[in-house]
Formats: structure tokens, C-alpha cells, sequence
């Protein structure tokens, strides 16, 4: 399906001139439109945290924009489901949708099923809000004492069953050992701590994916113009390491030897990001993070313009001066 777009345009260009540069050059444009047609289509809809999408949707994906890769509807498919979740997360009963709401939802969520597989992970996020969990526990709260405990005792089982099936297919202790030493132990993780949160392109130095992480976890904590509930914030960290260990699951099957990888990186996990923002904003609100509305777009399009107007210079300077590989580091 991501394919199609960049499809036409290099099909168009096939009929302008058949060469590989007119076609590839009309491939870029077709997915360079839809991108920005796509995402000014998907702000415009969010009532909220625009700045905090603005750096989300900015930097991160700012290499791929313009190239034929479906990672450009990959991309745009996840940004639309994850700012109408947070759309969603404002409203307490179902009753409150409009019709919009409604088509516009089904439309984001058929569209994970027509992207990347690791994508489907974002789905259980659905369940942290208000109107899907709040119903849940209202059905629960009227069953009777005993229907209660039937009900504990099957979740109970239930996820013992699917803990014992996956232990026995992947040794549970070994398998989240790995992940531990791959991500999360110093001594063993090596470059991977870093490049699971290099969100900037390769070609920066690391400093700017520094400063442009700090700049946008500052926003997000300072973001106070909504309010979630804790259910949300659950459902959306859930999701993000959901997908994280489910990347981290097809590696480790592909690797028997059960080795260190490195191809795990930041660009399976930079589009879930938007997840996290009810979180962050969680937990400024309960530090009391305070910032100025001037500032607050002040840093993120100050943050921003200057890492796409750095990423541009040295794109231009390793492509034309040093002749090498522009876009990334070799």
C-alpha cells in the first residue's frame, strides 16, 4: 500500500520521459506532496499540543520526506492514529463522537493493518481511554461478588497461559536478559543505549540529538493545555514498549546465537514517540513544569528550523565537497 503513491509519480515520470532520474525525481515529489498535504491534513484536525506534533513530525522523519520509500505512509498512518488517540483520550462516553469522530477513527486504525506489521502494536493503546476502559470497569463494578471473581481468576489464568506458551518457546529469563544487556545495561549495550533514541539523522553530530530530545521532552512536560487520565498514560507507554519488545522479539528469533544486534534503532521507535506525550504531560503536571506560551513555541521552532537548517548544510557539504555518502554517516 506505501507503494503506491511513489508509484504514480514515478509512473508519470515514466511517461513525461522514460529515464531513471525523471522517474525517480517524480517519485520523490509524488511522496514529497502527499507527506505534506498528509501531515497539514492531520495538524489541522488536532485541537491540542500542536507545537509538541510540529517536533515530532518534523524531525525525526525530515530524511525519508522526500524519498520513494512507503516509510512515508507509514509514517503519516501512525501520526494519524496516534493525535486522534490523544483526540480521543478528551472524551469520557462514546455518545459524545460525532459521526466525524467516528469514521475518522475507523479510517486510522484500518490503515495499521495496511503499513508495517510492527505497526498493529499501537493498537492497545485503544484501551487506555476513558470511554473503552471506563465502560470496562463500569461492566465489572455491576457484576455480582462471585461473577467478580470468576471473572479475576480467568484474567488470572489467562495470562499465565500466554506466559507459560512463551516461555516455552523462548525461555523468558534468557529472553528478557537480552533485551536488558542489548538496551539497558551499560556494561553490554554498548552504542545501542544511544542509537535506539538517535532521533535526528545519522549524519548530526550526537550533541543536536541531544538537544533536540531535551527541547522536545521539555515541551511535553510543560504541556498543560490537556489533561489525561492515568489510564491513557498507561495505555500509551504500554503500546510504545509493546512495539519496542515486539521489534526486539523479531531480531532475537532471527539471531539463535542470541548475540547483541544493532539493527534495532531509532527509526523503528521515533514514530511512537507521539504515545508518550499523555505521559509526559502526566508527569509535568504532578512536577509543575511551567512554561511561557511565547516560549513554548519559541523552542520548538527554534529547535526544530535549526536542526533541518544544519542537516541541510552538511547534507549539501558531505554530497558536493567531500564527495561521500551525504545523507548518513558510512
Amino acid at each position: 500500500m506505501g507503494h503506491i503513491v511513489p508509484a504514480l509519480g514515478a509512473l508519470l515520470g515514466r511517461f513525461i520521459y522514460p529515464s531513471y532520474g525523471i522517474m525517480l525525481i517524480f517519485a520523490r515529489l509524488f511522496n514529497l506532496l502527499f507527506f505534506i498535504c498528509g501531515m497539514t491534513w492531520i495538524l489541522k484536525r488536532s485541537k491540542n499540543n500542536f507545537y509538541t506534533y510540529f517536533m515530532i513530525f518534523a524531525v525525526p522523519f525530515m530524511q525519508k520526506i522526500a524519498s520513494p520509500s512507503y516509510d512515508v505512509f507509514a509514517f503519516l498512518t501512525i501520526a494519524a492514529f496516534g493525535t486522534n488517540f490523544l483526540y480521543l483520550s478528551q472524551f469520557r462516553r462514546f455518545s459524545e463522537l460525532s459521526k466525524k469522530d467516528y469514521s475518522y477513527s475507523i479510517f486510522t486504525i484500518l490503515l495499521l493493518f495496511l503499513t508495517k506489521r510492527n505497526y498493529i502494536f499501537a493498537m492497545p493503546a485503544l484501551l487506555g481511554l476513558p470511554m473503552i476502559y471506563g465502560c470496562l470497569l463500569n461492566f465489572f463494578r455491576r457484576r455480582s461478588v462471585q461473577s467478580k471473581r470468576i471473572m479475576l481468576i480467568s484474567s488470572f489464568l489467562v495470562i499465565f497461559f500466554c506466559l507459560f506458551i512463551v516461555h516455552r518457546f523462548f525461555n523468558l529469563k534468557i529472553l528478557l536478559h537480552v533485551f536488558f544487556d542489548n538496551y539497558f545495561n551499560v556494561a553490554t549495550m554498548g552504542g545501542r543505549g544511544l542509537t535506539s533514541f538517535s532521533v535526528v539523522q545519522d549524519n548530526l553530530p550526537d550533541l543536536v540529538n541531544i538537544f533536540w530530545i531535551v527541547c522536545l521532552c521539555l515541551l511535553m512536560l510543560a504541556e498543560d493545555s490537556t489533561t489525561y487520565e492515568l489510564g491513557t498514560v498507561l495505555g500509551g507507554v504500554i503500546a510504545y514498549f509493546l512495539n519496542w519488545f515486539g521489534i526486539f522479539l523479531g531480531f532475537y528469533i532471527g539471531y539463535p546465537e542470541h548475540l547483541p544486534f544493532d539493527d534495532l534503532t531509532g527509526r523503528y521507535l521515533h514514530a511512537f514517540l507521539v504515545l508518550l506525550v499523555p505521559f509526559m504531560a502526566w508527569l509535568g503536571q504532578k512536577i509543575k513544569v511551567k512554561i511561557s506560551e511565547k516560549s513554548f513555541s519559541q523552542i520548538a521552532l527554534s529547535a526544530t528550523i535549526s536542526v533541518l537548517i544544519l542537516y541541510l548544510l552538511i547534507t549539501v557539504y558531505r554530497g558536493f565537497v567531500l564527495g561521500v555518502t551525504p545523507a548518513w554517516k558510512n
